[in-house]
């Protein structure tokens, strides 16, 4: 799945954002933070801020979780790795429910908000897509779903990983052998 940043929503200069109270941060010492939803939310909705602050990949010494490569051409990154807002504890996955955008409130307040892609349930962990388009490149990240029989990237067990290979030669030489039937069966009827 290839993420595409390039949505912007645009708000009215007055509109006030109260969503601070929709995600919870589920982190503990011993296992890793996750972004919760606190309540019942539909497809669209508005989720939470992601941050605001922006800067370019030239000033940037490291790759970190806590980054988000936002689409175009001037290589911007969102940085939220000083942020204090719970939305920085979101997680990377094959299966995102969420989707960020670009959110404009009147002419000059830029904004990266999170809006729920699908209608989700109170207490679901909240994940960003794996890979998504940054310009002319994909940027990959570590999968943490946990879904180990179910992973759609190569974060699967190798054990899983041969299972789906096997699946898929099998797919293809099933695919080969039906086409030469009915190629062959068309041949006969024109004879």
């Amino acid at each position: 799945m290839n993420f595409e940043f390039d949505e912007t929503v645009s708000l009215p200069e007055d509109t006030v954002l109260r969503i601070t109270k929709k995600v919870a941060n589920a982190g503990t010492k011993q296992k890793p933070a996750k972004l919760l939803l606190r309540e019942n939310t539909s497809h669209g909705s508005l989720i939470c801020e992601l941050g605001q602050n922006v800067v370019h990949t030239d000033d940037l010494a490291v790759l970190s979780p806590y980054l988000f490569f936002l689409g175009g051409k001037e290589n911007l990154v969102l940085d939220y790795r000083t942020s204090t807002l719970p939305s920085k504890h979101i997680r990377w996955a094959c299966r995102p429910n969420t989707a960020v955008k670009k959110t404009v409130i009147g002419d000059t307040r830029v904004r990266w908000y999170l809006f729920a892609v699908g209608s989700l349930q109170r207490g679901t962990e909240l994940f960003l897509p794996s890979d998504y388009r940054n310009g002319n490149k994909t940027i990959h990240r570590k999968c943490s779903c946990g879904r180990k029989d179910a992973c759609l990237f190569q974060t699967c067990p190798k054990k899983m990983q041969l299972k789906k290979l096997q699946l898929k030669i099998s797919l293809q030489e099933y695919m080969k052998v039906h086409a030469l039937k009915q190629t062959s069966a068309s041949l006969g009827k024109e004879r």
